[in-house]
């Protein structure tokens, strides 16, 4: 398939470089929602082929598919609108670099891929020399999404941005609020704030796997109970895309056991996947980026640590063996070792005998022995104040980056358009956009907002409680933790700890310190 050029002209709408699994299927949303002819470009004939039929089993859809880049070019209708989905990076500059002097004054080139901000900056400079139109446009979704409608958070040039918006606003996802996309500004905006969205996304993933530890081992469930904990979920406050899809993880049986095996006798593929999480940069980059602002973003580093953590899978292996658990309780000294030991035969009755132990755990006590209903209802708690944080983190270093910048950057918009087509979109960000627009300053916490207090109110003890039972079980949770802990801070009016560490910064290093009851900066002669 190399492409056709038809009589009268060029006569694609849009072109699409890359062709792999998201820029085939943005193709064909395109193509189908937009009701244009796409024209897509990429150096490997297989996937332009893969395109190619996709288009056909999927209803005969305008797709005309490239391995010529003068051809793709020169059927493109003038303006030219060409949608970049390759890897960020020097794959992005090759492009860029290909297409040299095939574009015309005004042709309009969209970056959809997950780029470092400051890359689109440069590029948007050195295009707009060119006289070229450059944006920078976050997508979300994944490859479900970008075939039936991502969330869309685009930048740069206004003139770029009006010749893409129809494009986009039909691409896009839907829901009751209006179609998730909304045009971020000039310059990067729109980079920036689809790198810290999936900063939020890290640290909603990493409360998900401690709740998930935390059934496993402390509630003592099987995989098939805990998906039927999600799908609770699911229906309530925590409703979102993220506790969907780990239910229907949960219950996903391995396809690789030997052939013949029955499906509910088969293991639990989660069972079968090696614990150690990779990363492509964007978290990293946020954790940076919060650095850089002086913002607190406790959750999402802490699940940025966890990710390092798990890819230690040898030396975890080992510090197994050579660092032993000293158990203790903090509530119950009298009660702890009981529990334990109950705790300990019911989930070995359970596991081996499961009729047996499931009675034994109705008639005894599930919440007491087991931790179940109330472990369930605790955890329930943690995550929904828990993902609070990490919005409310997210959001503060949107603001900050916007104030520093000079951006424009609606938070409450961004609350509206992540409620469809993206990872984390979720009930909760209902509350979210309220709080946003209830602050008193514009740089305040999401967190100080007295709605959210109420829901937050009713649900600290038992996001304490969960946490204090991790550390007595030696079960980690980094997230849950370090969210509780950003949240204690901000509810302290003063910090002891924080006087003291100035302190000994100007006792060492001579880097004075400010008064409570004098203005100005003070040097003490430290003895």
């Amino acid at each position: 398939h190399t492409g056709r050029m038809v009589a009268g002209g060029p006569t694609a709408a849009v072109g699409v470089i890359g062709l792999g699994v998201m820029g085939s299927s943005l193709c064909l949303n395109i193509a189908e929602n937009a009701k244009c002819l796409v024209a897509g470009y990429d150096i490997t004939k297989e996937k332009v082929d893969l395109a190619a039929d996709r288009a056909k089993r999927e209803g005969g859809l305008p797709l005309e598919v490239y391995t010529d880049l003068a051809a793709f070019v020169e059927n493109l209708a003038k303006p030219r609108r060409i949608c970049l989905l390759v890897p960020a990076g020097k794959p992005v500059d090759a492009a860029l670099t290909a297409l040299g002097e095939l574009l015309d004054q005004g042709d309009v080139i969209v970056d959809m891929g997950n780029e470092w901000y400051k890359m689109t900056e440069e590029r948007q400079e050195r295009m707009s020399k060119r006289g070229l139109l450059y944006m920078g446009c976050g997508i979300s979704g994944g490859e479900s999404g970008a075939r039936t409608g991502p969330c869309l958070m685009p930048s740069g040039d206004p003139a770029a941005w009006e010749s893409m918006a129809p494009i986009f606003h039909a691409i896009s996802a839907s829901t009751s609020d209006g179609a998730c996309v909304s045009y971020l500004g000039p310059g990067a905006a729109g980079n920036y704030v689809k790198m810290v969205h999936n900063g939020i996304e890290y640290g909603d993933m990493q409360l998900i796997g401690e709740a998930y530890h935390m059934l496993r081992e402390v509630g003592g469930m099987s995989n098939f109970e805990i998906s039927r904990v999600f799908d609770r979920w699911a229906a309530g406050p925590l409703a979102s895309y993220l506790v969907e899809i780990t239910a229907a993880i949960l219950r996903t049986k391995d396809d690789q056991d030997p052939a013949g095996t029955a499906v509910e006798d088969r293991s639990d593929l989660i069972d079968m996947i090696l614990d150690s999480c990779g990363s492509k940069g964007t978290g990293k980059w946020t954790v940076q980026e919060a650095a850089e602002q002086g913002v607190a973003a406790g959750t999402m580093a802490a699940a940025l640590d966890a990710r390092y953590l798990s890819s230690l899978v040898d030396q975890r292996a080992r510090g197994q063996a050579r660092m032993p658990f000293a158990p203790a309780c903090a509530t119950r000294p009298v009660l702890s070792p009981m529990i334990t030991l109950a705790r300990g035969f019911l989930c070995l009755a359970r596991k081996r005998l499961p009729p047996l132990g499931n009675a034994l755990s109705r008639v005894v006590g599930w919440p007491l022995i087991t931790a179940g209903p109330c472990l369930v209802d605790d955890l329930e708690a943690a995550l929904y104040s828990a993902k609070l944080c990490s919005y409310a983190q997210g959001l503060s270093l949107i603001h900050s980056a916007a104030q520093d910048k000079g951006w424009q950057i609606d938070l409450s918009e961004l609350g509206r358009i992540w409620k469809g087509g993206c990872i984390i979109r979720a009930a909760i960000l209902d509350d979210i956009r309220v709080a946003v627009g209830r602050r008193e300053q514009t740089s305040d916490s999401i967190l100080l907002d007295q709605g959210l207090q109420t829901e937050l109110l009713t649900r600290q003890p038992g996001w304490r409680r969960v946490v204090m039972r991790a550390v007595e079980q030696g079960i980690p949770c980094p997230a849950l933790s370090g969210s509780l802990a950003y949240y204690d801070s901000l509810r302290h009016a003063r910090l002891p700890g924080a006087a003291l560490v100035q302190a000994q910064r100007d006792f060492f290093g001579g880097h004075t310190y400010k008064r409570l009851d004098a203005p100005g900066s003070f040097h003490t002669h430290w003895q």
